[in-house]
């Protein structure tokens, strides 16, 4: 029973300092209604909690016992009143319920001691009147339990401690809450203000204000619009005012706090609270550690350190990294620098995948045909201009100097090299034994790279990259760009032509014979509102003989 009124005495203290949930408000009420015991001990706990408060916040009763300091003429005359008032007759005493309890004070007391005991006795009485009367109000009218300041917009593979509360997205976040903890994965809260902070976990946070985020350990990353300037992120030993920046605090188990400025202007002041503090300005690209000591301390910048970007339907996190790989993108997912090079084939005459051994025709028509398995590809289709134009888009965009080919194609998309593929009546075809290698450099193993033979086309979609990477600029395009190098007359006499268009529009129009030696370096850059990038392979004019076309390190560059 003891235990359980410890749990009682720990929940009464959190509602009188205004941090009770709504869960430990409907226990505490219970228990008042089904304890019999419970007003009393109720009041007695009110009863002590006031002394040890005016404990705390000053020396009054100290005063009062001491009779220094304190005026006491009006509290005097009162006590002269009460002893001239004439008795009064209680006509029944026995019926009296006791009250007070007579008090044996040993020794004679002076006139002098009962003014200053009666007033001791007054003020800590009006006190717990005044604490009685605050408690009932409480009761009534429960204290506000936090502004509503912000919510949880995205999510991503977050498993929040068993003991805590667990949030869904776009729940809603309040103030002066206990702490939000998750044990791994990734949150991003976007306060009303508009201002966006990634958690990573684990974690623990808080939410102060509408105006300052704490995070007590882990990583948390800010993005702060101009009209938020002024937001405050803290730690258990620091906290940084932005001023117009992007930047993020890393806090390990002890308290150690490492704070990196990507973008702007912020003002870190190092120091415990009721404690000298130490106050500077951050430098963009520069980094500060604030240890134990709340001293502060040069690091190393670490660009990749914090997700500064998610977004959960894709699995997409963006930690800073410079550039996507576009072999990732084909494949339905976004990658950073390195793809994790699994097979992967697309049938540009029907718009579908298909594994290793599996049988295709080469049935098909020059139409544009949609890719439903990635959102960043548009379709594919095989490049012919015979009936005069060639469909390389689902918004019907048109590639009007298309050439004419033969309509013949050979091997599907692909993004890794296969020993074999199954075609016509099951016959087993090599890849005539061919490594993706072009100027010596070897591909689709240790560097990424996908590869369209004649005559075939692929088409992204910007704007699905764009979508996925919101606050992300989409900016540009580079790769390797060669022919498959092989022996044989075939490889050095046959033509073949690799288009890149923009919305259809030609950017770039490599031939064989420019890339017989060395390979050609591609880089295309974008403005915003472009939308579709599209790679084509074509005959030359002749047959699709050894018209392997490998784009090694495909990247769509990005930054903010």
């Amino acid at each position: 029973m003891s235990n359980d009124w410890q749990k009682i005495e720990i929940l009464l203290i959190r509602l009188l300092e205004n941090e009770l949930t709504d869960a430990e408000f409907e226990t505490l009420k219970e228990w008042m209604a089904g304890d019999e015991k419970a007003v009393s001990r109720y009041c007695e706990f009110i009863k002590h909690y006031s002394v040890v408060q005016n404990a705390i916040k000053g020396e009054l009763l100290d005063s009062c016992k001491s009779g220094e300091g304190l005026d006491v003429t009006i509290l005097e005359r009162m006590l002269d009143t009460e002893e001239l008032a004439p008795e009064v007759e209680i006509s029944d005493p026995e019926s009296q319920v006791e009250v007070v309890k007579e008090v044996e004070i040993p020794g004679p007391v002076s006139h002098k001691s009962s003014k200053l005991y009666f007033i001791y006795s007054l003020i800590v009485s009006t006190a717990a009147v005044f604490l009685l009367m605050f408690i009932v109000y409480a009761t009534i009218f429960p204290p506000k339990r936090g502004e509503d300041v912000a919510k949880i917009s995205d999510q991503l593979n977050v498993q929040w401690c068993r003991n805590g509360e667990k949030l869904l997205t776009n729940d809603r976040l309040l103030t002066n809450q206990p702490p939000y903890r998750i044990e791994s994965g990734l949150i991003k809260i976007e306060f009303d203000r508009g201002v966006e902070v990634l958690v990573e976990g684990p974690a623990s946070f808080s939410l102060p204000s509408d105006n300052e985020f704490e995070i007590l350990n882990g990583k948390a990353y800010a993005k702060v619009p101009k009209k938020a300037t002024g937001f405050t992120m803290l730690s258990p030993n620091s906290k940084v005012i932005d001023l117009g920046t992007e930047f993020g605090i890393s806090v390990d188990n002890f308290g150690e706090s490492d704070i990196h400025l990507v973008k702007g202007k912020a003002n870190l002041i190092a120091g415990f609270r009721d404690q000298n503090k130490e106050s500077m300005m951050l430098e963009v690209g520069k980094s500060k550690r604030v240890d134990l000591n709340a001293q502060v301390n040069d690091i190393k910048f670490d660009e990749n350190l914090f997700a500064r970007e998610m977004y959960s339907e894709v699995n997409f996190v963006w930690r800073g990294e410079g550039s996507v790989d576009v072999v990732e993108l084909l494949k339905g997912r976004f990658g950073f620098n390195k793809s994790d090079h699994s097979y992967f084939a697309i049938n540009h005459s029907t718009g579908q995948c298909f594994i290793e051994n599996q049988i295709f025709d080469y049935n098909t028509d020059n139409k544009f045909h949609p890719v439903e398995y990635s959102p960043f590809v548009d379709g594919v289709f095989v490049p012919d201009s015979s009936n005069s134009y060639q469909v390389i888009s689902t918004s019907n965009i048109v590639f009007e100097n298309c050439p004419m080919t033969n309509s013949e194609w050979w091997y599907p998309i692909l993004t890794k090299p296969v020993e074999y593929v199954k075609i016509r009546q099951k016959v087993v075809y090599r890849l005539n034994g061919l490594d993706w290698k072009i100027d010596g450099k070897l591909y689709g193993d240790d560097e990424s790279a996908f590869v369209l033979h004649a005559n075939s086309g692929i088409t992204l979609d910007l704007s699905k990259v764009r979508d996925a990477i919101p606050g992300v600029s989409v900016h540009s395009f580079t790769a390797d760009l060669g022919v498959v190098e092989a022996d044989g007359e075939d490889s050095k006499r046959n033509m073949t032509d690799f288009w890149i268009l923009i919305d259809g529009k030609l950017k770039q129009h490599v031939t064989r014979k420019q890339v017989l030696v060395h390979s050609d370096y591609v880089f295309i850059d974008f403005d915003v509102e472009d939308r579709f990038l599209t790679f084509i392979a074509t005959d030359g004019g002749d047959d699709i003989t050894c018209d392997w076309w490998v784009i090694g390190n495909p990247k769509l560059n990005i930054g903010n």
